[in-house]
């Protein structure tokens, strides 16, 4: 027993100094796995960066707005990464996802180091476990690489709080990285421009009597100009007010209808599934601080605050609206009642709000806001189980394993009745890549086939299979919905081919066939629906090519006589 208890004293100690070397090791190990298990290729979005790399041989031109403004947004650090990315690996997407991977996995290891320096090592582990259970959904945008924008800006907005609260509370030094990493964040997508100096003021005066005279008053300087020109920038800026405020000119009830659309919108995405758990860590950690001021606690209230926030939690479960409200109540609770906490609710109330002026699209703001939420469940459940531990220490031994014993078995049942989750976003994320991989066939045999002929080819539009870009265009993580995606529409599909040397084919859409097809024109399938509808069109049509792998498929038909007169 005495060597069983030396052994495991030595590997605990040995995991918690070296923790977050293995994290690095993890991160690695996952990125190589997941781009040999579902490599993807280049869609969308990816062709406009990779024709501007292409079409700017000086990497300086990234930083001017002019030049820059790709798809209506001007951030440049994520420019100059595509454009590199481009010089160093052109049309080979596996490095492309390596590369996102590897700077998504650092992000996480530099929310480690930050919640361990400001928290503990138990919540910093806990907060990792909450983002793997809660948000691993979001992780999609590892796979879509116009998202490296989101991917460099969570890494820096990570690194840079971690500078600065080392700053803070370590040494001065790290204070002009910690700066430049947040300037970094912010030339990488706009959100950054507050919630990094926002995020570390809130830390710096929740700790502002433990910290050294000098060190405070340096620190503070710096991070109140940083949220001063963060400020400045938002409102003064047209883009981001463009971006960001709320068309005021519309009348109340259209405002509030619209709000109403964001706050079920994104409450059905954020409270769904296992993100019920955020909502009772929030709710917890809101009415126990605000039992504390007013000198109420006690140990039975840690558990008894767990019912009114289990059951908020169910009740919001009915209009997801009132449950992202009630969730932004809950942080804003936070704030006013628990010092130590309120900087991890600024990090995840900040991008919250920036949601109800949003774009209905899934990955917008709740990226940023994911990992100041993922802190408050871990430090909800680190001080829950410390308190817990705390408690079963002045029991029976039989009854302090007999309830670690119930804690363990409550896991495995959570882990069990979420296999069935696990398992279809796996298949959906296997259907995915199996569509990009026959889309990146499909182009390359056009580019080896048809290119020397000079020929048209036709891709379906979104209007053309009855898509509404806004309203049915998902990031999704169900089957069905992958399957329905388009791989690419024709400007794009155009400017690959470009890309790939096939100068002389010219992509079209199927109102240009009604209108000037003949025979010889090609039609691209790339998912059955799109198939279908092609074979709908009632065209006598060859079968020229077709890709299958589980669970998808494209196809290249001839057109064999001209079109019908008055089709």
């Amino acid at each position: 027993m005495t060597v069983n208890r030396s052994t495991w004293g030595y590997l605990s100690r040995h995991l918690e100094e070296h923790a977050a070397l293995y994290i690095v090791l993890l991160v690695l190990a996952a990125t190589v796995t997941v781009t040999a298990r579902f490599p993807v290729y280049f869609r969308a979005d990816d062709i406009h960066y990779m024709n501007w790399s292409a079409a700017h041989p000086n990497p300086l031109w990234a930083f001017i707005p002019s030049e820059a403004s790709i798809l209506g947004s001007f951030r440049p650090l994520n420019t100059l990464a595509w454009w590199l990315c481009w010089r160093l690996f052109g049309l080979n997407p596996v490095p492309y996802q390596l590369v996102i991977g590897l700077i998504y996995g650092a992000s996480f290891v530099f929310l480690f180091k930050l919640v361990a320096l400001a928290f503990s090592r138990g919540a910093a582990v806990l907060s990792l476990l909450a983002y793997l259970v809660v948000f691993s959904g979001l992780s999609y945008i590892i796979f879509w690489f116009s998202d490296m924008t989101f991917v460099l800006e969570v890494f820096l907005i990570n690194l840079s709080l971690y500078l600065l609260v080392s700053a803070a509370i370590r040494t001065t030094r790290w204070l002009v990285w910690g700066v430049l990493a947040h300037i970094g964040a912010c030339l990488a997508k706009e959100p950054a421009l507050l919630i990094v100096p926002a995020v570390a003021a809130v830390f710096l005066a929740t700790r502002w009597a433990t910290i050294a005279d000098r060190q405070r008053r340096k620190v503070a300087a710096v991070l109140l100009t940083m949220l001063v020109v963060g400020i400045a920038l938002t409102i003064g800026s047209p883009y981001l007010r463009r971006r960001l405020a709320l068309n005021l000119s519309i009348g109340p009830p259209a405002i509030v209808a619209f709000l109403a659309r964001r706050l079920r919108f994104y409450g059905a995405e954020l409270l769904a599934g296992n993100g019920v758990l955020i909502w009772i860590a929030s709710v917890y950690l809101a009415l126990v601080g605000w039992a504390k001021r007013r000198r109420v606690a006690s140990r039975a209230l840690h558990y008894l605050f767990l019912a009114p926030a289990a059951a908020g939690a169910l009740l919001a479960t009915g209009d997801p609206g009132w449950g992202l409200a009630l969730l932004c109540l809950s942080l804003a609770l936070i704030v006013a009642s628990r010092a130590a906490t309120s900087a991890a609710a600024v990090w995840a109330a900040l991008p919250l709000i920036a949601i109800l002026t949003a774009d209905t699209m899934t990955r917008t703001y709740l990226v940023e806001a994911s990992f100041g939420l993922a802190v408050l469940f871990g430090v909800a459940a680190a001080e829950f189980l410390e308190g817990l531990k705390s408690d079963l220490q002045r029991l029976r031994p039989v009854f302090a394993r007999a309830t670690w014993g119930l804690v363990a078995a409550l896991v495995c049942v959570a882990m069990f009745a979420e296999a069935p989750a696990v398992r279809a976003r796996l298949q959906a994320l296997s259907v995915l890549s199996a569509a990009r991989q026959n889309f990146r066939d499909v182009v390359l045999f056009t580019r080896d086939h048809l290119s020397a002929e000079g020929q048209h080819i036709i891709i379906l539009d979104y209007n053309e299979l009855g898509i509404a870009y806004g309203r049915d265009v998902r990031d999704a993580r169900a089957i069905d919905g992958v399957r329905r995606q388009k791989t690419m529409v024709g400007q794009q599909v155009q400017m690959l081919l470009r890309l790939h040397g096939a100068e002389l084919v010219d992509v079209h859409n199927l109102r240009w066939y009604r209108e000037n097809g003949d025979a010889g024109v090609f039609f691209v399938a790339m998912n059955r629906y799109e198939r279908d509808h092609i074979l709908a069109l009632g065209l006598e049509l060859d079968l020229v090519y077709e890709v299958e792998r589980p669970g998808e498929g494209a196809w290249i038909y001839r057109s064999v006589c001209p079109v019908p007169e008055g089709s």
